[in-house]
């Protein structure tokens, strides 16, 4: 809900504090370099604290950052305020993935397509409610509301949640053993292709979220609620199509799904921002667009748990995502700085369409 959140109330805080399209990248930005620079720490930590306590302290930091940016009255205030709440995310995710990647061997693209169907499924309702409640209330309203069950669900999680007690074994296998693991994953040739795979299409991935809404209240004419709607068919029909591509890697393989999700996905990217469409056209493009947009993620995690073993599956998963975060903290300013250098949809096929093909591209490069 927060990803997508940004991008809906995006043209809101443009107006309002009268940004230019580099200004409100950063925007964007900082939420995503908080969350970088926390999968890099939270990759260590993880490994002394353990996956849960991480998981309900990245809960804890994103579920006040949100609450917070909803009080923000400039734009420095902003910046801080996303960037409080990216670095609480950085950890939630990081600790997620780890999770499921190591309880879920057999099935992993599956499992993990799942987990990637709940943050579709979030996406949807947050575009929708983001989209009506910012027309009606202000852009800070949803950052309230969005803010206010995050942190009820936090006390739950404090409420339910018993720390496991660390051996010293466990202490010293983990702070000593992670290195040497790192060292192996970055000598690992067969994850080349697919951690830049990453990096790339999580570029247009982040640019898409970040820019689509405004380019659809731009180009198109849509109102906030209905360009609210149009993102968030996207993300509700990703999520159910990240859950289906994920079953088909574990049956078919990972390379060659992953391939036809890159170019799906960018082909009908290039129809999506080629033309200027009314709301009904647009609303049926979003649902053809979004269900080859979001499998890429579950994908790529899935394949690169695949060539490691089974003590590496943390750092592998820490190593795949912050790569994917460093793509995506890039993607608001350089999409921001096509825009205003080129027409809006030119910009849009650049940042959002070109790395999805290069990502059906790469993932079909084998390596040994």
């Amino acid at each position: 809900m927060f990803r997508i959140l940004i991008g809906i109330v995006l043209p809101d805080i443009i107006h309002e504090f009268e940004l230019n399209e580099v200004e409100a990248g950063v925007v964007s930005a900082s939420a995503l370099i908080a969350a970088t620079v926390a999968m890099i720490v939270g990759g260590c930590l993880s490994s002394v604290v353990g996956k849960k306590p991480m998981l309900i302290l990245g809960s804890s930091l994103f579920a006040f950052g949100i609450l917070l940016t909803g009080l923000s009255r400039n734009y420095f205030m902003i910046i801080g305020l996303l960037s409080f709440a990216g670095f609480g995310g950085g950890f939630l995710v990081l600790a997620l993935y780890a999770f499921v990647g190591e309880l879920f061997k057999t099935s992993r693209g599956l499992s993990v397509g799942i987990v990637n169907t709940v943050y579709g499924v979030g996406g949807f309702l947050g575009a929708w409610i983001a989209g009506n409640m910012a027309g009606i209330y202000g852009w800070t309203s949803p950052f309230m509301l969005f803010g206010t069950v995050a942190f009820v669900s936090c006390i739950g999680q404090w409420l339910t949640f018993r720390s496991p007690h660390l051996t010293e074994h466990a202490m010293v296998k983990s702070q000593v053993g992670e290195v040497p693991s790192f060292k192996r994953l970055f000598s690992n040739r067969r994850l080349i292709p697919i951690l830049a795979s990453m990096f790339i299409v999580n570029f247009g991935f982040i640019a898409n979220f970040t820019w689509t809404p405004t380019f659809l209240i731009r180009i198109d004419g849509l109102s906030s609620p209905q360009a609210g709607l149009v993102v968030g068919l996207m993300s509700i029909v990703g999520a159910l199509g990240a859950t289906v591509f994920g079953g088909l890697s574990d049956r078919f393989g990972r390379r060659i799904v992953a391939a036809a999700s890159g170019v799906v996905c960018g082909s009908i990217g290039l129809i999506f921002y080629g033309g200027v469409y009314a709301f009904e056209v647009l609303t049926m493009l979003s649902i053809f667009y979004g269900f080859a947009m979001y499998a890429y993620w579950n994908l790529l995690i899935s394949f690169a748990q695949d060539l490691v073993n089974t003590e590496e599956i943390g750092a592998v998963t820490g190593l795949i995502q912050t790569l994917a975060m460093i793509g995506g903290m890039l993607a608001p300013i350089a999409a921001g700085i096509l825009i205003a250098s080129f027409k809006m949809a030119e910009a849009m096929i650049l940042s959002v369409c070109l790395p999805y093909f290069l990502y059906g591209s790469l993932i079909l490069l084998k390596t040994r």
